[in-house]
């Protein structure tokens, strides 16, 4: 009966927790989705007028090509932004003296981390997802009036919903990566440093990847999300093991 007792104070402890840190945080989420949906909506405007006019450009006067620019203009972005909220919500929380005070909850420290990475990336996944979603429904329309390139069919529309789903993927993969090396490093400059260096590395493949190769592109970016998550699952392990000095 006590053990019991124990068990349920215990879980709700956790839930407590989980709770606390998702209210916590999502108040970043009308951000998110305003700064996604208006960069999206208008690269997409851009680069769909760039094509009226520049009629070579096979990737200007396609739909698939011109939601891979757009979704890449909105990475870079987001990438940024991302990289700027969990510096200041997870980051800064690891790095410096103020690991100290966080080491002090009553909960082991890998689970702590945990629950933070988990309420940030559902609200920034959601929020991104939503606007990503959102804008769809205005692109496709759009493309129909206004496009003078191929014309939409069900194949395409599933093409230009996985570059979508890759965009998150990537957003989720780089802005993971930034708050992993930041921790490392104990130094939260280098959040946004390392979410500059991935937006150099990756912008252009995602691009070139999602217009030529959608399918593949989408799989190597769930592939690269996984080992990121393992990569996020070993930090809060390192983070049980470290010293505060």
């Amino acid at each position: 009966m006590i053990l019991k007792e124990v068990n349920n104070f215990a879980r709700s402890s956790k839930e407590s927790i989980r709770n606390y840190e998702y209210q916590k945080i999502k108040k970043i989420n009308p951000q998110i989705i305003f700064a996604a949906l208006l960069t999206q909506s208008v690269s997409f405007l851009f680069f769909l007028f760039v094509g009226r006019y520049e009629k070579t450009e096979q990737i200007l006067t396609n739909f698939i090509g011109i939601i891979a620019l757009s979704t890449t203009v909105t990475l870079c972005i987001l990438s940024l932004l991302g990289a700027i909220f969990i510096r200041k919500y997870i980051v800064q929380l690891y790095v410096g003296n103020q690991r100290a005070r966080t080491f002090l909850f009553p909960i082991k420290r890998s689970q702590l981390f945990l629950k933070k990475n988990v309420a940030f990336s559902t609200i920034f996944v959601r929020g991104v997802g939503i606007s990503l979603l959102l804008s769809y429904f205005i692109e496709v329309p759009l493309y129909i009036l206004i496009g003078e390139g191929v014309k939409l069919n069900l194949w395409l529309l599933i093409q230009s919903f996985v570059i979508k789903l890759t965009c998150l993927l990537l957003l989720l993969g780089i802005v993971t990566v930034s708050e992993i090396v930041a921790i490392r490093l104990q130094s939260e400059i280098s959040t946004i440093i390392t979410a500059v260096i991935g937006i150099t590395l990756v912008a252009n493949l995602s691009v070139l990847g999602s217009f030529n190769l959608t399918m593949i592109t989408f799989l190597a970016c769930l592939i690269t999300v996984v080992m990121v998550i393992a990569a996020l699952l070993k930090t809060g392990y390192w983070i049980d093991k470290s010293e505060v000095k």
